[in-house]
């Protein structure tokens, strides 16, 4: 079977030929037809639009606007992010350790950050220290308090908020922690709701950083349902 090649290869120029006289010699060598069809070719690739990557508009509504949310690593802490709620109220979580390690007000007409390569400082008003170096997750398992190990799963953005969530495990036993962040505050309050799956009977879980300062003040969370924490700063 004779293949078809739409682009036939130029003859080698002869003794005596002009060079203007290539692109003669090319046409001539083509049929009608294969002209035809290279010119159609040629004709609907200028035709087409130049169609850019992503559109400005496009772009707008892509997930993790870092005007909202900043996934470089916060003051230091390798495996950190911060998200925004309200209009200028920061929330810096440590992902090791699932906790909250600082909450923060920009400056007035100012960002919350100061970004520096790949890493970012927190600015402005510490509205609340967050959990300290020491605090942990205590899980209530077999009638006594364990260290779980925790699992950073990762991050989602749905509608109105952004979900973190965690694997907390303890020999072959697993929690799954999640915890809701409202893009928007409520009168200038804090607001935190996490919720905890896979706990049993008399099972309970103990958040770090939840003390004094939220209400309520209490750091026990059971059952399976949206656990509220307000801070008033």
């Amino acid at each position: 079977m004779r293949l078809f090649n739409p682009f036939p290869t130029l003859p080698r120029s002869q003794p005596g030929t002009r060079p203007g006289d290539g692109p003669a010699i090319l046409i001539r060598q083509i049929p009608g037809s294969r002209f035809l069809l290279c010119l159609s070719c040629l004709c609907l690739l200028n035709a087409l639009p130049a169609t850019p990557l992503l559109r400005a508009e496009e772009d707008a509504l892509l997930p993790f606007d870092p005007e909202r949310i900043r996934r470089l690593s916060l003051d230091g802490v390798p495996r950190s992010l911060s998200i925004r709620q309200g209009d200028s109220v920061w929330l810096g979580y440590d992902l090791e350790r699932a906790v909250v390690m600082k909450i923060w007000q920009a400056p007035e007409g100012k960002p919350g950050h100061l970004v520096s390569d790949f890493t970012t400082r927190s600015s402005g008003e510490t509205l609340h220290g967050g959990a300290g170096e020491g605090e942990r997750w205590r899980w209530r398992h077999d009638g006594q308090f364990v260290d779980p190990a925790i699992r950073y799963l990762g991050c989602s953005q749905e509608d109105g908020y952004f979900i973190l969530s965690w694997e907390l495990r303890h020999g072959n036993d697993t929690l799954t922690l999640r915890e809701r962040v409202n893009f928007r505050s409520e009168q200038g309050k804090v607001i935190r709701q996490l919720s905890v799956a896979g706990l049993t009977e008399g099972e309970e879980l103990q958040a770090p950083g939840l003390g004094e300062g939220w209400n309520p003040d209490t750091t026990t969370l059971t059952g399976a349902g949206w656990h509220r924490f307000v801070l008033q700063p």
